[in-house]
């Protein structure tokens, strides 16, 4: 797991290593599958990070070229423009109209990840949940 995350070598050319193989993966994702959204569970406020525009606008690109519409989901203002806003837990989420496409990131169990002993929430009127979400949420560009 440690090569995966460049752990071991926190050299500066491992860092560069990492992000240039980070923006091929993304590039390589965006040709092959041409999806319709890109989700990343990032929570940075990096708005102007060269990476991230250089993948965005390579994304936009390619869909103008495809045809069809696509989106970019992350949390806070990790992208410049596009994005939709993703919420952790439902309960983040704004309550009231707003004039930006978001979405919210629930577990279906009472856990993020893969853990054990996971409980499925049940769709009860004490679960807390709503199963309205998927009414709620607008995703397109």
């Amino acid at each position: 797991m440690a090569a995966f995350y460049n752990v071991a070598d926190k050299s500066n050319a491992a860092r560069i290593k990492f992000m240039h193989d980070w923006v091929a993966k993304r590039i390589e994702t965006i040709d092959k599958y041409q999806p319709d959204m890109l989700w990343f569970d990032m929570n940075t406020d990096h708005s102007t990070d060269p990476l991230k525009t250089q993948v965005s606008a390579y994304y936009f690109n390619r869909a103008r070229q495809w045809g069809h519409p696509v989106g970019i989901s992350a949390k806070q203002a990790a992208w410049v423009t596009g994005q939709i806003m993703d919420y952790e837990r439902e309960g983040r989420a704004p309550m009231e109209l707003v004039d930006w496409i978001w979405q919210p990131d629930d577990p279906i169990t009472d856990k993020f990840g893969y853990v054990t002993e996971q409980k499925p929430y049940k769709p009860t009127s004490s679960s807390g949940k709503s199963w309205r979400t998927p009414a709620r949420t607008a995703i397109c560009c």
